[in-house]
This record gives structure tokens, C-alpha cells and sequence, in this order.
């Protein structure tokens, strides 16, 4: 699971395994606090230089094209579906 913490790290649990690029194990937790901010002198790991940068989140931004996609208009009727809409009974 990750979760990104208010105007911090990433805090991220579960079987972890991270390795160094050169493939020598960096750690094997059940937690980490990674870096958001791009500050900590303990990269990828955080070192709380987030607060002395004055780090802020912000909301994550829905890809136009994602928003779009995930509309009703997106997905053609289905013929097979009665549209109860526009259907009247008892006629």
C-alpha cells in the first residue's frame, strides 16, 4: 500500500524489497518512508528535509483523457438493455 502523506513522504507498507541500482539489497521491510519532496540527503528515503523546504502537496490532476473516458457517453448502449428512460408502459 501507498499512501502519500500530507506535505511529506510516501509511506509505503507491505513486503518490501528495495535494491540499489547495481542490484546490492537496500532494504527488506514492512515499511518505508520514501521521498516526495526531492530533498533528502538519504534518497530514496525520506530524512524529513521536506519540512525545511517547505514541501506542499497538491491534489493529484484526473488526465483529461481518463475523465473523458469514464463518462456514460464513453460506452455505447447496450441494445439488449431496456432504456427505461424513454420506454413507457402500459401504452
Amino acid at each position: 500500500m501507498v499512501v502519500a502523506r500530507r506535505d511529506a513522504s510516501f509511506d509505503v507498507r507491505g513486503d518490501l524489497r528495495i535494491y540499489h541500482f547495481d542490484g546490492r539489497e537496500m532494504v527488506d521491510a514492512g515499511r518505508v518512508l520514501l521521498c516526495r519532496c526531492g530533498q533528502s540527503a538519504t534518497k530514496p528515503f525520506c530524512d524529513s528535509s521536506h519540512e525545511r523546504a517547505g514541501f506542499r502537496s497538491r491534489p493529484a490532476e484526473t488526465p483529461r483523457d481518463r475523465l473523458e473516458a469514464e463518462t456514460p457517453a464513453a460506452f455505447p448502449a447496450n441494445p439488449r438493455v431496456l432504456d427505461t428512460h424513454t420506454t413507457t408502459r402500459g401504452g
